[in-house]
């Protein structure tokens, strides 16, 4: 029975890690059906209950992640940092593969610093030698890469995706980059994973109507802790709440009532530089309006997006609530702060929807009001364009599968 060992997501917290985890799985066992899995997650002590709880509700095995700490002294010999590394090391060495989930790598600026440090403090770079070590084949399933705008970035990225037979590349700018950086590298584009996640359309319909009284039509909003740590603060302000109230208040302005709609929940952490629900109390206590609500139950992926379902269009901070939308044939507009917000919204004909971190109030407004008015033409659309994504993602696990067959 085939086991693999998948690293770089996580079972709570970002619901994009459990939305790509199970996602995965159910693709993969279309071609592999007796595999199993054994997911790598956080180390953190305050969030591991919580991995193990969700974890278990999706019938998952899962080991704590290691880093740097777990293996250079002094601070191997502290906190049971050298245990852990034996239990993963361990664990690796009785599965036929590693499977690199990291969703996004080799990141330079402007969207992430580039330095040595921080290449050689991230789980992919990690994972990259460890399974040298241990004689395992590390595969990389379909992530973002870039942009390489650093030295270091660069010589990191070309030593890694070299090896890969093919690098399955989240959307077509990241494969043109991967292309530039390689050019006789196999890189193909290929949607998130995410887009096949199942829901439930009824069973949103009925949360939003027992948990909400809301008598207006409803846009979902996803705020972005990311978004809310990268953002100036100005008068005391920081400027992606400021951004996302500017946001609200048109919609309301339009007769909608809004559902904040979290898509990191950190019962550890509630702090709204890792947590998107902080983010959402914020903007809600600001806002002081009966129309403006926010989803605080620590939901499921596949819950989140049958509440998603529902709503006439959705604006999306966190990339994953994007592709809840979009799969769901709901038109969205994403705030981006990487090409991986437009990568994936060309995938679905809706490239022209991207709002940058600092966009103006004035394009703010001029973009509510077009997916206002062609709301439903878009949805239509995203009806033929999910049928393609779908046969796209299974071609993407094909191809995949056939090199953890080799």
């Amino acid at each position: 029975m085939p086991r693999y060992f998948v690293s770089g997501l996580c079972m709570q917290g970002n619901k994009g890690g459990p939305a790509l985890a199970l996602s995965l799985m159910s693709v993969l066992r279309q071609y592999i059906p007796d595999a199993e899995f054994v997911f790598s997650v956080p180390e953190d002590n305050k969030e591991w209950p919580y991995e193990q709880e969700w974890a278990e509700k999706y019938d998952v095995e899962v080991v704590k992640n290691i880093s740097l700490h777990n293996i250079v002294p002094p601070f191997c010999f502290v906190f049971g940092r050298l245990q852990q590394l034996k239990i993963w090391w361990a664990t690796l060495k009785r599965c036929d593969a590693l499977i690199q989930m990291s969703a996004i790598c080799y990141t330079g600026p402007p969207s992430g610093p580039g330095t040595f440090l921080s290449m050689i403090g991230t789980t992919r770079v990690q994972d990259f030698f460890i399974s040298k070590l241990a004689c395992r084949s590390m595969f990389s399933w379909t992530q973002s890469y870039g942009p390489f705008s650093t030295k270091y970035v660069r010589f990191f990225a070309r030593m890694d995706l070299r090896r890969q037979k093919i690098i399955f590349c989240r959307g077509n700018d990241c494969r043109d980059e991967v292309r530039n950086l390689l050019p006789e590298a196999d890189a193909i584009s290929f949607p998130d994973v995410a887009v096949t996640l199942p829901f439930d359309k009824e069973w949103g319909a009925a949360y939003i109507s027992e948990k909400y009284s809301a008598i207006r039509l409803i846009v979902s909003l996803s705020p972005s802790a990311v978004l809310y740590s990268r953002a100036e603060t100005i008068n005391g302000e920081n400027q992606h709440i400021t951004q996302l109230l500017s946001i609200i208040r048109i919609l309301l302005g339009m007769g909608y009532s809004v559902l904040l709609v979290p898509h990191t929940y950190r019962p550890a952490q509630p702090n709204p530089r890792v947590c998107d629900l902080a983010v959402a109390r914020l903007v809600v206590s600001a806002i002081c309006d009966s129309n403006v609500m926010i989803v605080d139950e620590n939901l499921s992926p596949n819950e989140l997006k049958s509440i998603i379902s529902n709503v006439e269009f959705h604006v999306g901070a966190r990339y994953h609530s994007v592709v809840a939308a979009l799969s769901a044939c709901v038109p969205a507009i994403s705030m981006s702060w990487h090409s991986k917000y437009l990568d994936l919204m060309r995938c679905y004909g809706m490239d022209e929807y991207v709002l940058e971190e600092n966009s103006s109030s004035e394009v703010i407004t001029r973009m509510l009001e077009k997916i206002n008015t062609h709301k439903d033409k878009l949805g239509v659309m995203l009806e033929k364009y999910q049928n393609e994504v779908n046969e796209q993602s299974l071609e993407n696990a094909r191809l995949f599968c056939n090199l953890l067959k080799r």
